[in-house]
């Protein structure tokens, strides 16, 4: 008899002379993944300990009120300052009060560069944290 071209090979016990090893390395990469996880480390904490109470009242730094508005008109607490003026101001209050803080507020029609040349001086002038208001 003639040998068919769709006839099975009989099944060799060579052919089966691998293992697999998808599934390992598919739970090796899980694993690493979950291990890789773990090793990063935890954000910083603080340790606090809130059973004793500061007894001495927060007092708020007092805070200054400088607005810019639409006719780049510069006011300190309600009285207008010329914009070269401003400076000398408010190195001034730095000086007369070292803690005070500066509250920034302009309107949706002020001049970004008056704004800018507003919150430049007050970092020259010594202001750190400037606040902004809308």
């Amino acid at each position: 008899m003639a040998d068919s071209v769709f006839k099975q090979p009989r099944f060799q016990h060579r052919d089966m002379s691998g293992i697999n090893i998808t599934p390992l390395v598919d739970v090796l990469l899980v694993l690493l993944i979950i291990f890789m996880m773990q090793s990063i480390p935890k954000s910083q904490s603080l340790d606090l300990d809130l059973s004793r109470s500061n007894r001495q009242a927060i007092v708020p730094a007092p805070r200054t009120l400088l607005s810019v508005g639409m006719d780049r008109l510069i006011r300190m607490e309600g009285a207008s300052i010329a914009p070269e003026d401003l400076r000398g101001e408010l190195v001034a209050l730095k000086a007369r009060i070292p803690e005070a803080t500066l509250a920034l507020e302009t309107n949706e029609g002020a001049d970004y560069g008056s704004f800018a040349r507003v919150l430049a001086d007050a970092r020259n002038a010594g202001f750190a944290d400037v606040a902004l208001r809308p």
